[in-house]
């Protein structure tokens, strides 16, 4: 046996203590142990635990031979003759050119290697049962071995070394295990999360590799630390592989390992595609929420959230606001209140219910009210409930009977009313378009308008404060009015505000003003006639409401969730806490676990996406402007922005590796209202609308920068890319093909024409699918310059975008959800099943049995599709 010498025994504290022969002989059931003494079988580094002073420091047992399968079940005993204490000992068995195999090993090791079989080896550890594995003076420890043994005349001698560490632990990593693999089927381009623990005695495991190229496709594939000692990754069947177990190899190394590595051979399952015959929407119910209004009583929140419902939350402690629970309406929350045991809450052209919120981990609705125009806001006073409805006035509703609330009164002004408060007998209405409407409800029989107060612009909010109402108005600004008495009442003060004021809360000395895109705006009004702004709270998207309880302001950001404010002093008020939710999204991107929403008013919100049913928000983009779509590559986003305006865009560019420390890197101006971005070559290609195909060159990201605009004589509004060409859809409803190689000869080479206005596009071998707002169409691009539509496909709804995964296409079909297409054969292509979503679905990403839908007002829905 030609050993190797014990490998920078100084620096990996590894030994070799001694080496033997192992003669099997199956006909007597005998195995024979022979210590190999040459010079060439141990190294003499230390006296320590060297034969052939202990002859039976190593002794086996053999339990049984199964000659069909050729397994020895044997057992190895090793005797510590010394009074020293090793570590790590490990009983290698080598690999050979005769085929020994060991089937149970705990881990492999290129350490003490011989001529023949693979550089790396089985070993079994021993002592494992004791602390840090030390293996005491005059200690004793057995471990059992699962020996494959070669048919004859090759099954004589096995090849056994003992490798210890001493006089401290080995530096490598001391023991791979709990590999685990989620569900990778073989088509479709889905991936799936491998997970290993990585044993290491200094805690310093630097680098995890898996060698697993029969399915990556890649030589090596790395793994990232992801909590305590869990490395993980995800894996892709990007080299095709069929349905099957396949065998890969794991190494892991430590910072003070050097060239000494930790190795292991795992089982990789690759599945057969399922047929996504049964979606479920997983969403859990806090995710996405879009607040529009919202209200506090005792130590919870209330939140309309739009389609989303009722949200409830603890906030026994502002700064760390706690999800509830989500009451679901019919149509859309969009307005709320609460008094005493019940919430009241406006259901968009439905009415009002009344919510029993006792406890509120089980509220329900007990009763409702319908009417038919929008219920825009709520106050309750004694057994009323005073609504406001748009063209329909006021409704003034018995809530004495919850379960049984009706209309009892309706002022019906030719004003559109947007918000009502209630004190001492009046109510005090925000007429959108004539200022302050106080209409005097005692008795309520013969409630009336008593006084209008005209102010300039459009009025959203109000309150009633002491002897002042405060008039939140869309034409930027607060309006003060005195309307005490209120046959005098008249307009004393406007403060002027960043934006468009939404609603408006008073506490005290202050006002706090929602101020759509300009966050939260604190103004000074101890003295009416010279309020003024002495601070400014900002939130990511856009704010609609606000509400003050003691030394917080809650916040309802539209497009960016709940946030809180610390207001105990106003003029150094800061946000506390949050509960980011993503509110509007229009466009959604997937990769390598993470999900990227273009958010409305947000910008780029990234969510962790390793437990689909517990997404949580990794990094965050603001951009101030309208983001649209998503597409990534390389570790960056490229976002188009519609803008402020119709008549410009931008591409927005951010590194997104890690998410964690997502930034922009770059913002490139568009010429129209850009709609949508493909990636390709080295260059970004947008939907540029009037404008055409913008082309741009994004080597590197950082200074990208505009190369070509394709004049297509049409609005573009869709976009893919696949080896050099792009294909356009246009407004008038065709989808154009523009050759790009070379990209500074860009042409159209071929225009289908169909019906409707292209909405999404897909791209796969060699066929493009295209959302026509109803229609699917798949088209033959087989060449591109002679493309041409072959199957048409109805799904129910309005098709705005297109994935393909394996044999499917998946659908974001408006209003319908996710509608799922079999697409093999193209000809006979046909819808097989839907999963309905709460919004308007109008983008959609596909990775595995999981469908990310971009749901308009709906946020983000997560389809389970299996």
């Amino acid at each position: 046996m030609d050993a190797s010498p014990a490998i920078e025994t100084a620096d990996s504290q590894h030994i070799l203590w001694g080496v033997w022969d192992i003669y099997f002989d199956p006909a007597d059931s005998l195995l024979t142990v022979i210590p190999l003494r040459g010079a060439q079988a141990h190294y003499d580094i230390t006296p320590m635990l060297l034969p052939p002073s202990c002859d039976d420091c190593l002794t086996t047992h053999l339990n049984s031979f199964n000659p069909v399968t050729r397994i020895a079940d044997v057992d190895v005993t090793l005797k510590n003759p010394t009074p020293l204490s090793a570590r790590d000992v490990r009983g290698i068995l080598f690999t050979d050119d005769a085929g020994h195999e060991l089937r149970n090993a705990d881990d492999w090791t290129s350490l003490h290697d011989i001529a023949g079989g693979s550089t790396m080896n089985p070993f079994k550890a021993f002592a494992k049962s004791q602390p840090n594995r030390v293996f005491e003076g005059s200690g004793e420890y057995t471990e059992n071995y699962l020996v494959y043994i070669p048919i004859p005349p090759k099954y004589n001698f096995i090849k056994f070394a003992v490798d210890v560490s001493w006089p401290g632990n080995c530096k490598e990593p001391y023991s791979l295990e709990g590999f685990t693999q989620e569900k990778l089927f073989n088509a479709g381009g889905g991936q799936a999360m491998v997970q290993i623990h990585v044993k290491d005695w200094q805690n310093d495991a630097n680098k995890v590799t898996l060698a697993a190229k029969v399915i990556t496709g890649v030589d090596f594939l790395q793994l990232y630390n992801i909590a305590d000692d869990a490395w993980g990754t995800y894996i892709k069947d990007s080299a095709g592989a069929p349905p099957g177990e396949y065998e890969a190899r794991l190494i892991a190394t430590s910072a003070n390992s050097g060239s000494t590595a930790l190795y292991d051979y795992v089982t990789i399952k690759v599945d057969e595609w399922e047929v996504p015959m049964n979606p479920v929407d997983i969403t859990p119910p806090w995710f996405n929420m879009r607040p529009v209004d919202l209200c506090t009583s005792g130590h919870y929140a209330y939140i309309a959230g739009d389609v989303n419902g009722l949200h409830i939350f603890d906030i026994t402690n502002p700064a760390n606001p706690v999800w509830v629970n989500k009451v679901d309406v019919t149509n859309a929350a969009v307005s709320v209140a609460v008094s005493g045991d019940y919430a009241y809450v406006g259901d968009y052209e439905i009415g009002l219910h009344v919510i029993d919120i006792t406890p509120p981990e089980s509220a329900n609705i007990v009763g409702t009210v319908e009417f038919t125009e929008y219920p825009s806001a709520i106050a309750v006073s004694g057994n009323f409930a005073y609504v406001t409805a748009s063209f329909d006035g006021l409704y003034i509703i018995d809530v004495s009977n919850p379960a049984n609330p009706n209309i009892v009164k309706t002022i019906s002004p030719p004003w559109i009313y947007e918000d009502v408060v209630v004190e001492d007998g009046y109510a005090y209405v925000a007429a959108w378009d004539s200022g302050l409407q106080i209409i005097d409800i005692d008795p309520y029989e013969t409630a009336s308008v008593v006084k209008t107060v005209p102010t300039f612009g459009y009025s959203y909010g109000v309150v009633k404060d002491g002897d002042y109402a405060y008039l939140a108005n869309s034409s930027l600004c607060l309006q003060i009015i005195d309307v005490f008495p209120i046959d005098n009442a008249a307009l004393e003060k406007t403060v002027a505000m960043p934006s468009a004021a939404n609603a408006v809360a008073v506490s005290g000395d202050y006002a706090y003003v929602a101020d759509a895109e300009s966050g939260m705006q604190i103004v000074d009004i101890d003295v009416a006639s010279s309020a003024h702004i002495v601070n400014s709270v900002s939130t990511a998207g856009f704010v609609e409401a606000v509400w003050v309880d003691g030394n917080y302001a809650y916040i309802a950001d539209t497009y960016a969730g709940l946030y809180v404010a610390d207001i105990t002093t106003p003029e150094s008020a800061y946000i506390a806490g949050a509960f980011n939710a993503p509110g509007e999204v229009l466009g959604v991107a997937y990769a390598d676990g993470y999900a990227y929403l273009a958010a409305t008013g947000a910008g780029l919100m990234i969510y962790d996406m390793n437990s689909p049913s517990n997404p949580q928000i990794a990094g965050w983009i603001d951009i101030i402007d309208k983001a649209n779509t998503v597409a990534l590559d390389g570790g960056y986003a490229y976002i188009t922005d519609w803008g402020l305006y119709w008549d410009t865009g931008f591409l927005r560019i951010a590194n997104v590796d890690p998410p964690e420390t997502a930034h922009l890197v770059n913002s490139a101006t568009t010429y129209d209202d850009t709609c949508d971005v493909a990636l390709g070559n080295g260059y970004a290609y947008l939907a540029d609308g009037e404008a055409g195909l913008t082309i741009y060159d994004i080597v590197p990201p950082e200074s990208a920068n505009w190369f070509k605009t394709v004049n297509l004589g049409d609005k573009a509004t869709c976009v893919g890319w696949q080896g050099g060409y792009a294909y356009v859809g246009t407004k008038a409803s065709s989808l154009k093909v523009v050759d790009v190689d070379p990209i500074g000869s860009s042409a159209i080479v071929q225009e289908v024409n169909l019906l409707g206005e292209p909405a999404g596009l897909a791209i796969k071998d060699d066929y493009a699918y295209a959302c026509f707002s109803g229609p699917v169409y798949i088209i033959d691009i087989d060449p591109p310059e002679s493309a041409a539509s072959v199957k048409t496909v109805f799904p129910p709804g309005h098709s705005k975008d297109i994935a393909i995964q394996g044999e499917y296409a998946y659908v974001a079909a408006g209003d319908e959800g996710l509608q799922v297409i079999d697409i093999d054969p193209i000809d006979t292509a046909d819808v097989i099943s839907a999963c309905a979503t709460p919004g308007y679905a109008v983008d959609i990403a596909v990775a595995g049995k999981y469908a990310f839908l971009a749901d308009s007002n709906g946020g983000l829905r997560i389809i389970q599709l299996w």
